[in-house]
């Protein structure tokens, strides 16, 4: 089931009826206070409807209804649109209790940006959810999971060879259950994954990207029956996470919580490029490539142009992704007059790649810095735009 629009109405800075298309992969982009969060919220009340109060569920609380209406408008209600691929949900909400409106169900899961970083231990226990939104409990859920084997089974499409993944990432795993070639692969000094071989095993599925991305492996070791400790690993070195940078650890954090969400979840990722160079912030969307492949949808709300470029790129392969811009604009409304409101921008490209009606503010700031900065050099040395690269 994927979702493939939201349309809503008269929630916070969404002041007319907006409609945001989805797919299997999603960046939103855009200035601060666009209606990026906002729009992240439709998605976490939906995944709050069986909460006590879905607009103060498990996932965020949102605060009270009256301070969540569009403040121009003086109707009371606030609309939502969910279209998926097999159904429509329509939910509407005024200032009755909320709690009143709880028919369906939808699986998803959050990491928000304020999570949890290094820590001396983890707590081995956690409660019935998978994780909450700060990443408590991705560290429990890995010890429990490291020796499962079910991972490759379930999700079989994301290693099998035709996979583009293994063209753009040589040391990933592919599966081979032929005993001649698994020889083959072996003298070859290359790992493979069947159903029952130990590089099938959850952890090291984990520790499959956590290498390729980091070039270091982590273990997880039992302190006591109460609390867990990573040991990350390297060119025959242990080395505890504290030493070796926090955007190491938030890799991981995002690793476990994709690979251990379950099909048919909407999984939303708030900034993942915090701490990470630009570098590994470009190779980790290949990983939400890779297992947004095997139906689970994936939305990342960032402010990276690396991750942006990426996108770009597989929005011009036809792979499925989506880029939405989020914009504040002032528009004329017959029925309101003058109206602040989100602006919705999808991102399309032309044959050549160029961004068709080039927004202000996607992801530009590096042209007009670089503008600035050479303007200055030509005046500095009573030089013209010609004169740029001779020597």
């Amino acid at each position: 089931m994927v979702l493939r629009s939201v349309t809503i109405n008269n929630y916070k800075s969404y002041a007319v009826e907006t409609t945001i298309n989805c797919s299997k992969l999603n960046v939103l982009a855009g200035t601060n206070s666009s209606g990026k969060t906002s729009f992240i919220e439709s998605l976490l009340i939906l995944g709050q409807l069986r909460d006590v109060n879905f607009f103060n569920g498990h996932l965020k609380k949102l605060g009270d209804i009256s301070n969540l209406k569009n403040k121009q408008l003086s109707s009371n209600e606030i609309n939502f649109i969910y279209k998926f691929d097999d159904r429509d949900f329509n939910l509407s909400i005024n200032d009755i209790n909320p709690s009143k409106i709880n028919e369906d169900e939808f699986n998803l899961i959050y990491l928000a940006a304020e999570r949890i970083g290094i820590q001396d231990s983890y707590p081995k226990n956690r409660n019935e959810k998978l994780f909450d939104a700060d990443g408590t409990g991705l560290i429990s859920l890995l010890f429990e999971r490291k020796d499962d084997k079910s991972f490759i089974k379930d999700n079989m499409s994301l290693f099998t060879k035709d996979n583009p993944v293994f063209t753009e990432f040589e040391n990933l795993y592919f599966f081979e259950n032929d005993p001649e070639e698994q020889i083959k692969l072996s003298l070859q000094g290359k790992k493979y994954v069947d159903y029952t071989n130990e590089n099938g095993a959850f952890l090291n599925i984990v520790n499959m990207w956590f290498q390729e991305l980091t070039g270091y492996t982590v273990e997880i070791r039992q302190m006591s029956s109460q609390l867990l400790q990573l040991i990350y690993q390297k060119d025959g070195y242990e080395f505890e996470p504290q030493h070796v940078g926090t955007g190491i650890t938030f890799i991981l954090f995002q690793l476990i919580a994709l690979m251990a969400t379950p099909k048919d979840y909407i999984v939303i990722i708030e900034n993942p490029e915090i701490h990470l160079h630009p570098s590994l912030q470009s190779r980790l969307m290949y990983f939400y490539r890779w297992i947004s492949n095997e139906e689970r949808q994936i939305f990342i709300e960032t402010h990276s142009d690396h991750i942006f470029n990426v996108a770009k790129y597989f929005k011009f392969r036809k792979d499925n992704c989506i880029v939405n811009f989020f914009k504040i604009e002032e528009i004329k409304s017959v029925e309101h007059g003058t109206l602040n409101t989100v602006v919705i921008k999808e991102v399309q490209l032309d044959s050549e790649g160029n961004i068709l009606d080039y927004p202000d503010g996607l992801f530009d700031q590096y042209l007009i810095d670089n503008s600035r900065f050479y303007k200055e050099v030509f005046k500095e040395n009573g030089l013209g735009r010609g004169s740029l690269g001779k020597s």
